[in-house]
């Protein structure tokens, strides 16, 4: 499939923001002249490929893969080790190991651990118990 190029030039990220009524969007400001090619298309949707440049006119590298805390919790529900610290650290609480999470972090989805501050600050601190309780564990066993 040959796909047509409707516009290609340098914008400046001008605004972004989301609302309950229109949900989120991107403000660019492009040459003046190219305005023309956008008149009476609002509301149509395109393909954006963007390379951000630095202050001296390069391609900037690619950022870093951002930490999933969602994506950690997932694959540690799934290690025995984690598993024993939660039986260790939290007697209490019984049921399979994500459920036991979410309701120690409370938390409906392990996801909100991305969006949500404060879940996330949660998140960490379990995390930290965890890597303190791992290493114990290990000295236990190594010593």
């Amino acid at each position: 499939m040959t796909v047509e190029v409707y516009y290609s030039n340098d914008m400046q990220l001008m605004g972004y923001g989301e609302s309950d009524s229109s949900g989120a969007w991107v403000k660019f400001q492009v040459e003046p002249g190219d305005l023309e090619q956008f008149r009476g298309l609002k509301g149509t949707v395109f393909n954006i490929t963007m390379v951000r440049y630095q202050d001296d006119g390069t391609p900037a590298p690619a950022p870093k893969k951002r930490f999933h805390m969602a994506e950690w919790y997932g694959a540690r529900c799934r290690e025995l080790r984690f598993q024993a610290f939660l039986k260790n650290r939290f007697p209490e609480q019984t049921g399979e190991p994500a459920a036991i999470v979410r309701r120690i972090l409370g938390v409906n989805s392990r996801a909100e651990l991305d969006i949500d501050g404060h879940a996330r600050e949660r998140g960490r601190k379990l995390q930290a118990a965890y890597q303190i309780w791992e290493k114990q564990h290990e000295q236990r066993q190594s010593g």
